[in-house]
């Protein structure tokens, strides 16, 4: 462009907007570049070679992803189903259940210490004094015993404590409930949205590459410049790189799904 600049075919402006462009477009791919290197340090935290030391991946080791390939919500994915498997099997819940098992259990032995004790007791004796006719008689005595804890009033003050205790437990029990259950209903209407934007960007793109190759026709032709080419190839890329961020976004929410869900599907 700076040649046809010097033969006076374009215009300074022409130019100058041209620059623009790359520059701009030269400032994302930068961007990109310090997100992929960042991304790539913290993954050697736990990518190392045989002698245990980390390794940082470089672009060429990176697995190759097609950004424009359909994506579509996995058929293993049943949303009250895989509720109801996080509600029974996340660590959370299960530790918050084992804290409600400890202070039912605290209830019932307190229970126990407020219970009265009765005991009853059967003795026989036998009279050997004088004469053959003593000898062989025998008596039955029977020993009864109600036994007031001392701790009594103790007992009551501590069945109130774990009986408050317990209520409190079981309150989080199902506000935690509540928050899991809207937390992946959310990832789930995040994850079929994506999957709809993704589809509208690709319509985007095709259009916007319609229109950049139509603009090179009417260029050809004397009807076009060089600032509507620049206009419609910006918004070709600007569609790619939305199309990559939905992609992004798309599988970090299918992660966070996994995480909730507390369980592995396979995509």
């Amino acid at each position: 462009m700076t040649i046809l600049f010097k033969k006076g075919d374009i215009s300074r402006i022409l130019l100058t907007e041209n620059e623009r462009n790359i520059l701009n477009r030269k400032r994302k791919l930068i961007e990109s570049q310090r997100v992929f290197e960042n991304n790539s340090i913290l993954i050697s935290l736990f990518l190392r070679d045989k002698d245990g030391k980390p390794l940082q991946p470089s672009s060429s080791e990176i697995f190759q992803i097609d950004p424009e390939e359909e994506i579509k919500y996995s058929q293993d994915i049943r949303l009250d189903r895989d509720i109801d498997f996080a509600l029974e099997n996340r660590p959370d819940i299960k530790i918050i259940k084992l804290k409600a098992r400890k202070e039912r259990q605290k209830i019932k032995q307190a229970n126990n210490l407020n219970k009265p004790k009765f005991d009853i007791s059967i003795k026989t004796a036998k009279d050997y004094g004088n004469g053959a006719n003593s000898r062989g008689e025998s008596e039955n005595i029977i020993n009864a015993e109600l036994e007031i804890p001392f701790q009594r009033r103790m007992a009551k003050g501590q069945i109130g404590k774990y009986k408050a205790r317990l209520k409190g437990i079981i309150y989080k029990q199902q506000l935690m409930f509540e928050k899991i259950r809207i937390q992946i209903k959310r990832f789930d209407n995040s994850i079929n949205r994506s999957i709809d934007i993704h589809k509208n960007i690709k319509k985007e793109i095709d259009l916007s590459n319609i229109l950049r190759k139509s603009e090179l026709v009417k260029f050809k032709r004397g009807h076009s410049d060089f600032f509507l080419i620049n206009l419609r190839e910006q918004e070709l890329f600007n569609a790619r790189l939305d199309l990559l961020y939905i992609y992004e976004k798309y599988q970090n929410l299918l992660i966070k799904y996994k995480s909730a869900t507390f369980k592995l599907i396979e995509f």
